[in-house]
């Protein structure tokens, strides 16, 4: 019922995205040029640095839509993944963070409504962007809650998907240190360092 309810708000909040999407930046001149070219080999590509998997995944879905869909196909995924964000958000699993569900509805409205919003939402450029805050969302988890499925995969996107996600490494070494979900923040923890060493050797 939240998500529902999310995606008819982010649906009127920047409805100008599905009615009139762009192409931003990297995305079209890197990601989309990439996939047509190299298929999905260009998911492994490295670029600025680190990899960008959820954009060039994005990308190289998109090219099997008609050319004329294609700014379309680009935005849906990153907004149902922004969705996902302040869905998950509400769950009981932050109470100890917001005790309140309504409070947890309402700080997930008022991320909605952020101003930088207009550039970072709904493009698969700045997607790393909130795949890192979905990052940073896991590390205010209650205590003792343990990772949904949805969590491990938008994590290991997150972390294979830009370096930002290495600031949030103490995080991760702090849960699991204090907890007793070892294997969860075990799995978080080793993700960043070996993305980190790739991003390195790339």
């Amino acid at each position: 019922m939240i998500f529902f309810f999310f995606l008819f708000w982010m649906s009127a909040r920047a409805w100008e995205r599905f009615y009139n999407p762009q192409i931003l930046s990297e995305d079209g001149r890197t990601f989309v040029t990439e996939a047509f070219q190299n298929g999905f080999q260009s998911i492994f590509s490295s670029y600025a640095g680190y990899f960008h998997t959820v954009p060039r995944m994005v990308a190289w879905i998109a090219t099997f839509f008609p050319i004329e869909w294609l700014p379309l196909m680009l935005t849906v995924p990153c907004v149902l993944i922004f969705i996902l964000l302040l869905t998950r958000f509400c769950d009981d699993d932050f109470s100890e963070f917001l005790a309140s569900k309504q409070e947890r509805i309402a700080a997930g409205i008022l991320l909605s409504l952020s101003p930088g919003l207009y550039e970072v939402f709904g493009n698969p450029t700045n997607i790393h962007w909130i795949l890192t805050l979905y990052l940073g969302l896991l590390c205010l988890r209650n205590k003792e809650s343990s990772p949904k499925i949805q969590d491990y995969i938008l994590a290991t996107l997150a972390i294979a998907s830009g370096g930002e996600c290495l600031a949030l490494l103490p995080c991760f070494v702090w849960r699991y240190l204090k907890t007793k979900n070892k294997k969860s923040e075990g799995y978080f923890t080793l993700l960043i360092l070996a993305f980190a060493t790739l991003n390195i050797l790339s």
